[in-house]
């Protein structure tokens, strides 16, 4: 399985109002499930994914969260219906 290198930077605020003006910055909310009890909320850049989703490969990503490193796997996307753009 090839290795991605992703860099996404800790989201403090969520909540649809946090989330519409990331998405007017060019950037894309995630969500990190299965580290500890609680997921950890961060955002990446719509460049720094578009190798990653719009590719037949599969990948292994090593996210970068502030300096922490973590092994995971993309499991899901949202796209706008119309726009065909991430979404979540």
């Amino acid at each position: 399985m090839k290795s991605f290198d992703l860099k996404g930077t800790a989201r403090t605020e969520v909540g649809k109002k946090s989330t519409n003006e990331l998405r007017k910055n060019n950037g894309i909310p995630c969500i990190l499930y299965g580290i500890e009890k609680e997921a950890k909320a961060f955002a990446v850049t719509v460049d720094a994914v578009r190798k990653l989703v719009y590719t037949p490969d599969i990948y292994a990503i090593e996210l970068d969260l502030n300096g922490t490193k973590q092994m995971c796997i993309l499991k899901d996307i949202q796209f706008h219906p119309v726009k065909d753009s991430i979404l979540h």
